[in-house]
């Protein structure tokens, strides 16, 4: 099984030059090594018998004295080297002589079976000491029908060296030609010139992997293939087929491999051309036939601006988007075309269920270089359980199935309990009776659960459906009725909600159950439970409750509701207590259940003040839980709250704040409002009042330390005519200060601090701790300093540490 790496790196800018190949290579993607789970040595020589072997074949045409063999060269001008020591395969025109026939040999390995491998790789090691470029060394390979070019050695760029010790080892994926009768064919000829010499040694061909080629294309036709998209969206070049015309800088090199490949020759456009993006499409693929799928391709990419890339992407058929997974702006290899090397990219995360693998070419609005591919191929591995025909089989109370839904698609139609959804998995089980069962998926991610019944996957009914835990914070829990003899299908996808993300593992269970999880007797409002005013708490709890609504005002994400009525006969202000042991919401409402009415929320539960209470009316009390899945137990009361004015909510009454003195704690629960309309906050109530004398330096700094939004407005003059000189919201939360500036030493100063309404129209009130301090002595809370990163954990998901 292919092993998957991601890279991302980021260098050190290079200056440019026109002649310059090292650049940036940003947000790559690659897959660094296929581990290969066989393999088999298909063909072997090394030649170490100093004989020619007896099961190849020759052809030799021209000068029958032409000097070739297995051994060591005696040839004084090589002075006895050899590729590694020992005996190999040499061509030797040098010794054949000066003004001697032409000559050209060919040598056939036996025979052999290619197929059933995802690579076949061929290794030698070549030896090639060039003249005047007359002289032709050729690889080739049998593709059951014709022999294809591997690769060639000819002229000055060909050379590996002088000696034979100096040598290239030579490799190339042969599974474009696979065949039973593949066979291994070396040519050299001598063009009709006193040459030098080449050299063979070390010859191998291994088959490996079993992962399965879904599309091998090696451009050897020399046109743009069947099947395939060429588009120009920059410029008017388009990418073409064929070889490089040969030119100074090139160097005689006009193929990555001797045979025809795909390319973009920016250069050869000229500095005058426009600029250029031209984008190549392979045929489209289906991406539900395998769970994993690779790209592999021979590439050389030489690059003059920063911006000259060579980009891989998707294209999602179904949708026209194309998704990029690699973006090289460094170079790949080369100068020269025959310096590429091969990349292997992993597209899994990417797969759609029609597909084309995109390459795109842009000079960066600049005269570029080129790039060249060859020998591309898709390769597909695995059998991933995202559409139903692939469903994994669970058994009934066997441990969890472990999985993840990171490289799935989403497949099937949506059901009513969850229409947003992506990376789905499929399971199916077959009922021997009929009893009740329990599905859990223990889900790290934000799932839903969908169950079928069917003979097969064209003849689908819905069962049932479930998103109860719809911010994906325990996973899902579902029961249902199963009928003896019947398949059922089951569907766990990841739901787009507003919370959670939608990818990750789980592990799938089911049980046999007894019974139905045993809901509240008050988990509707129709069913609240009447509650005493004054009594002893009445235990409870929201476990399995549903939720029927309305959501409080302050939340849009509580869920698991429990109901509770009572009536008064008194405006005594009261204080609904929970004593919950989960995060809950209160809610009290007026009216009836058909028609209810909200009067009073606390989205931090535990307790909630109702100070505005009407005689003779009856209320009603909804506890929920924060968010989904978070139940528990409680026990809830209603206390009488005789609640006593602040002595300060009126000017006259204000209490005196001393600079650099301890907080003057206070609350402002039950105060009226006084004094002017503040400027910068309409709906104020509940009002506390302070005073100061202005220190020295004519500055002061007030801190609140409220707990609840508020609004501060500071005053000079007296109480009976009072001038706004500062009026701040809800000061800082981190510091709760504002500041005083160009007060007069000595002058007295009033202070008032006010609820305020929140977005939803309520007033809250609570306790404060105000402080004055010097503005010249006054240090600001410093920045927080947080050290954090990030954990990748899937496609487009992470866990950030702090």
């Amino acid at each position: 099984m292919f092993l998957r790496n991601f890279l991302n790196q980021i260098l050190s800018k290079i200056a440019a030059m026109k002649h310059c190949s090292t650049c940036i290579l940003l947000s790559i993607l690659l897959l660094s090594a296929a581990s290969v789970s066989g393999q088999e040595v298909l063909l072997a020589e090394n030649f170490n018998d100093c004989e020619f072997p007896g099961d190849w074949t020759v052809t030799l045409n021209g000068n029958t004295d032409a000097v070739w063999f297995v051994g060591t060269t005696e040839n004084e001008n090589a002075d006895g080297s050899s590729i590694d020591g020992s005996c190999m395969l040499i061509f030797d025109d040098d010794a054949t002589g000066e003004n001697t026939p032409a000559w050209d040999v060919e040598l056939l390995s036996p025979t052999f079976d290619a197929t059933g491998w995802a690579t076949v790789q061929l290794s030698m090691d070549v030896h090639f000491r060039n003249y005047n470029g007359s002289a032709q060394l050729e690889i080739i390979v049998f593709d059951g029908t014709d022999f294809q070019r591997v690769s060639v050695y000819q002229g000055g760029a060909a050379q590996t060296g002088e000696q034979f010790s100096a040598f290239t080892t030579l490799t190339a994926d042969l599974s474009f030609f696979a065949n039973e009768t593949m066979r291994i064919g070396i040519r050299y000829n001598d063009g009709n010139d006193w040459a030098w010499w080449a050299g063979i040694d070390n010859i191998q061909v291994v088959g490996s992997g079993t992962a399965t080629p879904i599309l091998l294309e090696s451009f050897n036709d020399c046109g743009l293939p069947e099947g395939w998209v060429s588009e120009v969206v920059g410029g008017n070049a388009a990418w073409e087929f064929g070889l490089i015309e040969d030119n100074d800088e090139t160097q005689g090199v006009t193929s990555m491999n001797g045979s025809c490949f795909a390319f973009f020759d920016d250069d050869g456009l000229g500095q005058e051309a426009d600029p250029s993006r031209a984008l190549l499409l392979t045929p489209v693929l289906d991406g539900l036939a395998y769970a994993n799928y690779y790209l592999q391709m021979d590439v050389i990419l030489r690059r003059f601006t920063d911006l000259e890339n060579l980009s891989i992407g998707v294209f999602n058929v179904a949708t026209g988007e194309i998704a990029w997974v690699v973006s090289y702006l460094n170079d790949i290899a080369g100068p020269l075309f025959n310096q590429y090397q091969t990349e292997v990219i992993d597209l899994s995360a990417y797969r759609q269920a029609q597909m084309r693998v995109v390459l795109s070419y842009d000079d960066g609005n600049d005269w570029g270089w080129w790039v060249g591919i060859d020998n591309l191929k898709i390769l597909g591995e695995g059998v991933a359980n995202d559409i139903c025909t692939n469903a994994v089989a669970i058994n009934l109370d066997a441990s969890c199935l472990p999985a993840n839904n990171r490289n799935t698609l989403y497949t099937g139609n949506d059901v009513a309990c969850s229409t947003e959804n992506e990376g789905a998995l499929w399971y199916r089980y077959t009922a021997t009776t009929t009893q009740l069962v329990q599905l859990q998926t223990n889900a790290r991610y934000n799932d839903a659960i969908s169950v079928f019944s069917g003979s097969d996957c064209t003849q689908l009914q819905e069962v049932d459906c479930t998103n109860y835990d719809e911010f994906g914070f325990t996973g899902e829990d579902l029961f249902w009725q199963t009928e003896a003899n019947t398949t059922y299908f089951i569907r766990v996808a990841g739901h787009k909600g507003s919370f959670g993300v939608t990818r990750g593992e789980h592990c799938i269970q089911l049980l046999s159950a007894s019974t139905l999880p045993e809901r509240p007797t008050n988990d509707w409002c129709v069913d609240a439970q009447a509650l005493n005013i004054g009594a002893t708490c009445v235990v409870g709890n929201n476990r399995h409750a549903d939720f029927d609504g309305p959501q409080s005002s302050r939340t849009d994400k509580s869920k698991a509701d429990i109901w509770y009525t009572f009536e008064t006969t008194t405006t005594t202000p009261l204080e609904i207590i929970t004593n919950a042991d989960f995060a809950d919401v209160i809610t009290v409402f007026t009216g009836n259940c058909e028609n209810l009415e909200e009067v009073a929320t606390q989205e931090l539960g535990q307790r909630l003040l109702q100070e505005e209470i009407s005689a003779g009316q009856t209320y009603f009390i909804q506890v929920s839980g924060y968010f989904a899945t978070l139940e528990g137990s409680l026990c809830i009361e209603i206390q009488p709250k005789d609640i006593t004015p602040p002595d300060n909510d009126i000017c006259t009454a204000a209490i005196e704040l001393e600079v650099g003195a301890t907080c003057e704690a206070s609350n402002n629960t039950g105060a009226i409002f006084s004094g002017p309309l503040a400027s910068c906050a309409v709906y104020q109530n509940a009002s506390i009042w302070y005073w100061l004398e202005a220190p020295a330096s004519g500055k002061a700094v007030v801190e609140t330390n409220a707990d609840f939004i508020h609004a501060v407005s500071a005053y000079a003059g007296t109480c009976t005519n009072l001038e706004e000189i500062h009026c701040v919201k809800n000061p800082n939360r981190c510091g709760q200060t504002f500041e005083l500036g160009g007060l007069n030493p000595g002058e007295v100063y009033w202070i008032r601090v006010s609820s305020m309404r929140d977005l939803t129209g309520f007033w809250q009130t609570g306790a404060l701790c105000v402080r004055l301090i010097d503005g010249d002595a006054y240090e600001s809370m410093p920045p927080l300093s947080i050290l954090g990163y990030t954990e990748c954990f899937g496609n487009g998901a992470a866990k950030l540490v702090v």
